[in-house]
């Protein structure tokens, strides 16, 4: 809708010669006036005031902006299919009081004014009369404005045209423009609560064997002891084979007239993949050397060695 309006800044002289036939009540003068009666009285005095300055009245100065400005006119509509006109909303600038604002409408240059609903400064509504057919109608708001600074209140007027009738068919959709610039990132936000903990991963590969460490010092010899009984021993020495990444267990055992002395557990000495488990007499068996590796190679078997020491006591005479 394009705003056709024109805005005249009349002095209190004007203003007080427009009241009585422009800005009167509804009851002093007649419901209807035309727009043509209108910007007529509005021409007349401004003759008038040019006689008595000497000089011509015009509009306001273009490189002004009016104070009251109509922007928009909206129409909204009721009815089982929405298309009732009913109700006019006017958004601009300068609308003032409700007390000192005056709306006509009307088409065809016949007006009438219309009652307002609701104002602020910046827009205000008006129910529209009952049994308007779809045309272009035109608005005209007119208001007393007192400059920003003081000094001699001014009667500005200003009109707008716009359509009324049922809605269209849905346009097109439009293309979808350029992509804007991306927005700065924002500020980080808070940490959020721990999860909870998930299930324990598989065990991994073992890893490679480190060097072996230098040989610690050699303490002092100790005290000798007292010889005990002379016994006559014996090593019970094997070797078996460790299947790649197996747990293997092997036995080394006394005959039953012996006892257990020692014993023995490791690799055969090709590779260093066997890694001793535990290597020391077996629970409950006390002529049983026992013996646990693990094999660190997948997929290769490697050699064990491993035995026990056994002895037989002296016999005691009697």
């Amino acid at each position: 809708m394009k705003n056709r309006g024109t805005k005249h800044c009349l002095s209190v002289f004007a203003l007080a010669s427009l009241a009585a036939a422009f800005l009167a009540p509804p009851a002093a003068r007649a419901q209807r006036i035309s727009l043509a009666d209108l910007e007529q009285q509005v021409a007349v005095l401004e003759a008038k005031l040019a006689d008595v300055r000497g000089e011509p009245i015009v509009d306001q100065d273009p490189d002004t902006e009016p104070t009251l400005v109509i922007k928009s006119a909206e129409v909204t509509y009721t009815g089982p299919r929405g298309d009732v006109p009913r109700r006019l909303v006017i958004r601009g600038d300068g609308f003032g009081v409700k007390r000192e604002l005056r709306v006509f409408f009307g088409q065809d240059a016949l007006f009438q004014q219309l009652p307002i609903n609701q104002i602020n400064p910046r827009g205000f509504d008006v129910n529209l009369p009952a049994g308007l057919q779809a045309g272009t109608y035109r608005v005209l708001v007119a208001n007393e404005i007192t400059p920003a600074g003081g000094g001699t209140p001014e009667l500005q007027i200003d009109r707008m045209d716009f359509s009324i009738g049922p809605d269209g068919p849905e346009g097109l959709a439009g293309e979808v423009g350029p992509q804007g610039d991306p927005g700065d990132v924002g500020l980080e936000g808070p940490a959020g609560p721990q999860g909870e903990r998930g299930p324990a991963g598989l065990l991994g590969p073992f890893g490679p064997s480190g060097e072996r460490g230098p040989t610690g010092a050699q303490g002092p010899t100790g005290p000798q002891g007292q010889a005990g009984p002379a016994l006559t021993g014996r090593w019970i020495l094997d070797s078996d084979t460790c299947t790649g990444s197996g747990n293997c267990p092997f036995v080394a055992t006394c005959d039953e007239n012996e006892v257990l002395i020692g014993g023995a557990c490791g690799d055969a000495g090709s590779e260093p993949d066997i890694r001793v488990v535990y290597s020391g007499p077996r629970t409950g068996e006390p002529r049983e050397w026992f013996c646990r590796v693990f094999n660190r190679k997948q997929f290769v078997s490697r050699s064990v060695n491993y035995g026990a020491f056994c002895a037989k006591l002296p016999e005691v005479e009697d």
